[in-house]
């Protein structure tokens, strides 16, 4: 904490576009009391932060958000001490609401988180407020003999329902709209969560209907944008998303890894929607117009 009541969060953790940057700093800022736009997070560098893992299986929330949360609970307890001090009340008397702590029911008794890190810094045996907190899910490693355990901290569940119409003439497939519900534990920033839930759709189409590699006597023949084929915009229906908040156990204030686990059933029901269209069952990716075509002729063969 600075003398001006900002705070630098420190974390080795990554942000590579899901918004970690963003959550982490909400859940500083809740804890401290104080405005977000007063928290400063340092970019990752081997540098400068601590190690951690990195951004993938959905563990930066769960795992970050935990750590920052024991940290920043920290900071808020000698922030609150010093404040005792000055204001001659117990601790559990005080709160902190937009970076200033006051007295519970006498809010004109206060200092401010500045003042407060000043007074903590300029005493005899002085210090600036530093805190760490590290965070170790409660996890059980899966025993050798029955290879029971239960190795993750959380787990994650979504469901869609989409529309498609498909023209038999070329089979050409377009996906009319797209329903998308994902257990979130707790939507920290709902509107972070819909983005990554509508990435996560955008991915899932591409594989489902797009994206194919193909190759020759084992060489790569479509390694560029230019042949391999992804979905663009305009290719994307409406995606309505269902935030399903369960409030997870382990994760803070409730909240679990989303925008991953959206990506897994966008293939499968788009294969249940064409079955239903024109009940032809297609099982390999991507659903092609010429596999749908020749599902079509071998059909009316039978």
């Amino acid at each position: 904490l600075n003398e001006d009541g900002r705070v630098n969060l420190i974390c080795g953790e990554g942000d590579i576009g899901q918004g970690a940057v963003t959550v982490l700093s909400q859940i500083a800022a809740n804890e401290l009391g104080v405005p977000l736009e007063h928290i400063i997070v340092t970019t990752p560098d081997t540098d400068t932060t601590p190690f951690c893992f990195g951004g993938f299986a959905s563990r930066v929330t769960m795992l970050a958000g935990n750590a920052v949360m024991l940290a920043a609970r920290a900071a808020r307890a000698e922030l609150v001490a010093i404040a005792a001090e000055k204001l001659e009340v117990a601790p559990e008397d005080l709160t902190i609401e937009d970076g200033v702590i006051h007295v519970v029911g006498a809010a004109h008794r206060k200092v401010t988180v500045g003042e407060a890190c000043v007074a903590h810094l300029f005493r005899r045996n002085g210090e600036g407020i530093f805190t760490r907190a590290t965070y170790d899910a409660p996890t059980v490693m899966a025993d050798k003999q029955t290879f029971y355990g239960n190795v993750a901290p959380a787990y994650s569940f979504a469901a869609q329902a989409v529309e498609v119409e498909v023209d038999t003439e070329t089979g050409q497939v377009r996906v009319l709209n797209v329903v998308a519900a994902d257990d979130v534990g707790k939507a920290l920033n709902p509107l972070a969560v819909d983005g990554q839930i509508h990435g996560a759709v955008a991915q899932g189409l591409g594989y489902a209907l797009f994206e194919g590699l193909a190759m020759d006597n084992g060489r790569l023949v479509n390694g560029n944008f230019a042949d391999y084929t992804l979905p663009t915009a305009d290719a994307l229906p409406p995606v309505q998303t269902v935030l399903v908040e369960t409030i997870d156990p382990n994760g803070p204030y409730g909240a679990k890894g989303a925008s991953e686990t959206p990506i897994v059933p966008t293939a499968g029901a788009v294969a249940n929607a064409i079955y239903d269209a024109v009940g032809v069952r297609i099982t390999s990716l991507p659903i092609t117009p010429e596999k749908l075509l020749r599902a079509l002729r071998a059909r009316a063969k039978t």
